[in-house]
């Protein structure tokens, strides 16, 4: 297992594994005792988005899960139903393909992406590729969840050292966004 998100209720929890290319979903449960029962939900695999998994986010309303395949360089969208935890493939967005369902141009940016994050107000989709060091920006579709492209960023046009960049937060107040770039030694 390379990386896990779960739900606020602690009910559901979600594995990437970079080893088999596959995202996993189990339901947490009471088994007695105070002893905690797991129940698989969910096993997603042979998608675009899923070779090399490295991250995953759930969107803040938690019906979708985005998960950041490095070796694929692409990010992999599921919708999750709120009931059941099982999840849908909605799409996946690759590097250097345009895909015609939206109104963005051929992605760019996403060579190894390693990680992920969603503005406080679920409209933009970051992602964060350290060995390129280069932050994309899509559009995010909060009904659907499907991105559409938007802009990447190299740490040559931001005036700042993106090498590593591996993981991201945003202040509380979603003006800022705080990325730490390892192999430059920056945050």
């Amino acid at each position: 297992a390379r990386a896990l998100a779960a739900t606020a209720d602690g009910r559901d929890v979600y594995v990437a594994s970079r080893e088999s290319d596959a995202v996993t979903g189990f339901r947490i449960s009471d088994a007695g005792g105070g002893v905690p029962g797991l129940s698989r939900i969910a096993v997603e695999r042979g998608r675009v988005g899923l070779d090399q998994a490295t991250h995953l986010l759930l969107s803040p309303d938690e019906r979708f899960l985005y998960v950041a395949g490095a070796n694929d360089d692409a990010v992999a969208v599921f919708a999750r139903d709120l009931v059941t935890g099982t999840l849908t493939w909605v799409e996946s967005e690759q590097n250097g393909i345009n895909d015609p369902g939206d109104a963005g141009a051929a992605v760019a940016g996403l060579d190894g992406v390693e990680h992920l994050a969603i503005s406080p107000d679920g409209a933009h989709l970051y992602t964060f590729a350290g060995g390129a060091g280069t932050i994309a920006r899509f559009d995010r579709d909060t009904a659907t969840g499907r991105l559409n492209w938007r802009e990447v960023r190299s740490g040559s046009g931001l005036a700042v050292a993106l090498d590593g960049a591996s993981a991201a937060t945003f202040d509380a107040s979603g003006e800022h966004l705080y990325v730490v770039a390892s192999n430059a030694n920056r945050i």
